[in-house]
């Protein structure tokens, strides 16, 4: 028999309509023949009229209009039913009505897949809820009695991504329609949607401390072990839901000990987010959880130290005074992962824990301290940290006999200040192998007359000083380089030609408008004034000189130019140092009748030549003057022994 062919009138039939998985049973006449049909063969486009009374909850029409019709007419994009309507409108009167006549759209679901019961869920309409509930027990006991085995429970249907109604009440926060769904059925706790989710694990993900707790309290018997309770804990460490936890532990202590898929525990995770209190939670009265380790070693003390939680190390270092001896499938330590994160902090606090301290100098499978790690990864603030311990065993070699101060050598690096500081830290700690390979691969090939470039730079120079550092620093500059230096020079030189100039004709303290003198500047007696047009004078004349020598020699070859580069640097240095000193007087002159703010200009300026010569002189890159070596090499190595640099 086929309703859509309209060879059977809607009035022959006694209208009970249950509709799972695509198939309609209706059941015809007093005799209720059931009978079968697709879901598609009874669907009809909405009247217009029929939905404005469905979402305002018009009764009158619905009466007027024939109670066996409005079941098969659903809108034409979503495919909602007029039940669908009025709970979304939560029209409750008119779902009653609809309900008394046409229970089955109960089961019927839109284009999404969800009932109307989802519909309340979502909305988190309660009354409307309690209602679809009672009506899904009375249609259930309906279909048991039909003797229908194969269909699902009411309460039970999902939408296109398994979801229940109670998936969708917790999803959207609704305590009293989740309880309500929860008190009906309890088998529904147990169910999970396609990504895997219970309803548990939503309400902790959410934030719906409230509903997890009432879960968990009121229904703990009903919850799946395997697929509730295993990730829940670790759901509600990671969103830091501290309530949640204690119940979860307090319920299922051992779920501490459960690891994930990568092999975590839920103590990982407090580590990884450094939540202090989920990791409290977690280590009282059981902190075997702590010994925990994933597929590579990694304990929960190795996350937090990789991080750089402090507060969490101390803490799982307190509740377990050896895990410090727990090491990864590298054998490395929390030291280890510390330096290798570049975590410099940590690796202070670790050196100042006394329980830590025996780690210092362990090595991992290949031989390598954290000194060792922080060479290689280059974290050289760690290096200087570590080296300066003095239970550190800067002549530690690895499997491959070097030192930490052999690898430094090896790399290639820059000379900078922090460079000069670790080698004064590792200075003298090189290894004998390292030595023995040098000599038999560079000094006996320079002593037979072969020639080569020696690459290590702890014995090419033949001593140990900084300035061998690096290979790199005192090679020449390319031609490039030079080119851009001069093109510098000139630039530098016209903008402070410029500006003198201009400063020379525009005085501090402006003209005499008057008397005989008119015309004169009005301080030309004060000694501020002079010093300013002497100073003014110096900076113009070098900087004109400097323009005058590249302009000169540029017509000549450009090797003959580059020869005067070293000069034209030390005259514009005096330039800049006359502009600046010129700069100081005019502001003195200018604020002649303010005490404290005449002396300014001087003060700013002193101390910016005060900083930048005590770089200058510190710094191993600065420009090496003959008889000043010694003097600041041990200037820096003073200061790097009290830790003032």
């Amino acid at each position: 028999m086929n309703l859509e062919s309209g060879s059977l009138s809607a009035a022959c039939l006694s209208w009970k309509l249950f509709d799972w998985d695509g198939l309609a049973i209706i059941t015809m006449g007093p005799c209720k023949l059931p009978i079968l049909c697709k879901k598609k063969s009874i669907a009809w486009a909405m009247d217009p009229e029929l939905y404005e009374a469905a979402a305002s909850g018009n009764l009158n029409f619905l009466k007027r209009m024939d109670p066996n019709l409005h079941v098969f007419q659903v809108t034409k994009q979503q495919q909602n039913t007029v039940l669908h309507i009025a709970v979304k409108f939560k029209q409750v009167e008119f779902c009653q009505h609809i309900l008394i006549s046409s229970s089955s759209l109960l089961l019927k679901c839109n284009s999404k897949g969800e009932s109307p019961l989802h519909v309340a869920a979502k909305i988190g309409c309660l009354e409307i809820a309690e209602l679809l509930v009672d009506c899904a027990k009375q249609l259930q006991r309906d279909v048991e009695s039909s003797g229908v085995s194969a269909l699902r429970k009411p309460l039970r249907m999902v939408n296109l991504e398994k979801d229940t109604a109670l998936h969708a009440a917790v999803r959207n926060g609704h305590f009293a329609v989740a309880k309500c769904l929860m008190e009906a059925d309890q088998g529904l706790l147990g169910l999970v949607n396609a990504a895997n989710a219970s309803p548990l694990c939503l309400a902790i993900e959410g934030g719906f401390s409230r509903i997890a707790s009432l879960i968990l309290e009121t229904f703990p018997k009903s919850l799946n072990g395997d697929i509730n309770m295993k990730t829940a804990l670790r759901s509600a460490v990671f969103h830091s839901q501290h309530d949640i936890v204690k119940i979860l532990l307090k319920n299922v202590p051992n779920s501490r000990n459960e690891t994930d898929q990568i092999g975590w525990s839920p103590l990982h995770y407090a580590a990884l987010y450094g939540d202090l209190k989920s990791t409290q939670l977690l280590l009282q009265g059981n902190s075997s959880t702590a010994y925990i380790v994933d597929q590579d070693g990694t304990s929960a003390l190795h996350v937090a130290a990789f991080r750089g939680h402090t507060n969490v190390v101390e803490l799982i270092v307190q509740c377990c005074p050896d895990v410090h001896e727990v090491t990864d499938k590298k054998g490395r330590t929390v030291l280890h992962v510390a330096v290798i994160s570049g975590q410099e902090k940590m690796v202070r606090h670790i050196l100042e824990m006394p329980r830590l301290c025996g780690i210092i100098n362990e090595k991992d499978n290949e031989g390598n301290t954290a000194l060792h790690l922080a060479v290689i990864y280059k974290r050289d603030n760690i290096v200087t940290i570590l080296a300066r311990n003095r239970g550190m065993e800067r002549a530690a070699v690895n499997n491959n006999l070097l030192t930490a101060y052999d690898i430094f050598s090896l790399q290639p690096r820059k000379l900078s200040l922090l460079t000069a500081k670790i080698h004064y830290w590792l200075r003298g700690t090189h290894g004998l192998p390292a030595l023995q390979k040098w000599v038999n691969t560079n000094l006996k090939r320079e002593m037979i007359g072969e020639t080569g470039e020696d690459t290590n730079i702890l014995f090419a120079r033949g001593k140990h000083d900084e300035t061998s550092i690096s290979n790199t620093t005192n090679e020449a500059s390319d031609e490039t380089v030079k080119r851009s230096r001069l093109e510098i020079h000139l630039l530098i030189a016209t903008l402070i030609a410029t500006v003198t100039f201009q400063a020379a004709f525009t005085v501090p303290g402006g003209y005499k408008e008057d008397g005989p003198d008119k015309g004169m500047a009005q301080s030309i007696q004060k000694a501020p004034f002079k010093a300013f047009l002497i100073f003014n004078t110096i900076a113009f004349i070098f900087s004109i000189a400097t323009v005058y020598i590249q302009f000169a020699t540029s017509k000549f070859s450009y090797y003959l130019r580059s020869r005067y580069a070293s000069l034209a640097e030390v005259m514009i240095f005096i330039a800049v140092l006359g502009m600046l000193l010129a700069f100081a007087s005019g502001v003195y002159v200018e604020l002649a009748n303010s005490n404290g703010l005449r002396l300014m200009g001087y003060i700013l300026v002193g101390c910016f030549l005060l900083v930048y010569y005590a770089c200058w002189f510190l710094d191993p890159i600065s420009m090496q003057i003959p008889g000043l070596q010694q003097p600041r090499k041990y200037l820096r190595d003073l200061l790097f022994r009290y830790g003032i640099i």
